[in-house]
């Protein structure tokens, strides 16, 4: 017995090594974005309750109640980042293999049988501390997380935020938003990400102020893998969202945070 067959619909799929290894990195990004977002409600779910029972509203039993429903939820988030974090190690293995630069190197050296595009890409998280002295955020950490592939701009995703003890700065950029600049021939060990981005920026004592910016995020490649990153964002309506954070000597998070150029 055969297979029924529908007509004019075929179900073989064209897609090429490099897409399947775009569209792995793209999916553990969303998933990333996903429990960022439930981190954040699950902080907001215990602010919440805390001013409640300041104020009276909200018994013992209630706090420990919903300290246990948050503690369930953040087990059940961090083994769900050490899938991600396999998922992520199983996707480097597989990787091309890149030609690390030294102070030495030149510009990337290409087979001269078969004409390649040569590309960049920078993936990962991190943090830092603030250089800026001149920025509200001076001395804070920062946390980057960033994935772009300079053959595909659809799944491109930015995440910047900083905070200090009375207000806190978040922004996020995505997709066709996000341009990338490979490293040139003049410095073959900086990337930058610039674009537009969504900005929201809250206070404890004033509504959040929203918008969207413009921002420009230079990635240095130092000696022995060591990375820094600059942010500038800012805007033209809002000058309370502009944010420059002076150079961030950057620290890995859970996934090793790197940049690379290839052939």
């Amino acid at each position: 017995m055969s297979f029924p067959n529908i007509p004019d619909i075929t179900p073989e799929i064209s897609i090429t090594f490099e897409d399947a290894i775009i569209l792995l990195l793209a999916s553990i990004a969303l998933e990333e974005m996903s429990l960022s977002e439930l981190m954040d409600v699950e902080k907001n779910k215990i602010l919440y309750v805390l001013k409640e029972f300041k104020h009276k509203d909200t018994t013992l039993q209630d706090v420990i109640d919903i300290n246990k429903s948050v503690d369930d939820t953040i087990k059940t988030l961090i083994k769900m980042q050490m899938l991600l974090q396999f998922k992520l190690e199983n996707i480097i293995k597989v990787l091309p293999t890149t030609t690390a630069h030294t102070k030495a190197s030149t510009t990337p050296t290409c087979s001269t049988t078969t004409k390649k595009e040569c590309g960049c890409s920078i993936m990962g998280k991190g943090k830092g501390r603030v250089t800026n002295e001149c920025d509200e955020f001076f001395c804070q950490i920062a946390e980057i997380q960033a994935f772009a592939f300079s053959r595909d701009s659809k799944s491109r995703f930015v995440r910047y935020s900083v905070k200090n003890d009375d207000e806190s700065l978040c922004m996020t950029a995505s997709s066709y938003n996000v341009k990338l600049e490979c490293p040139s021939e003049n410095n073959i060990d900086k990337i930058e990400i610039h674009g537009k981005g969504h900005v929201e920026k809250k206070s404890e004592c004033h509504p959040p102020i929203v918008g969207t910016v413009n921002f420009v995020m230079k990635i240095y490649r130092h000696e022995l893998g060591k990375i820094a990153i600059k942010m500038e964002i800012w805007s033209d309506h809002k000058p309370e969202l502009c944010h420059d954070s002076g150079l961030i000597n950057i620290k890995n998070i859970d996934q090793e945070f790197k940049i690379s150029s290839f052939c």
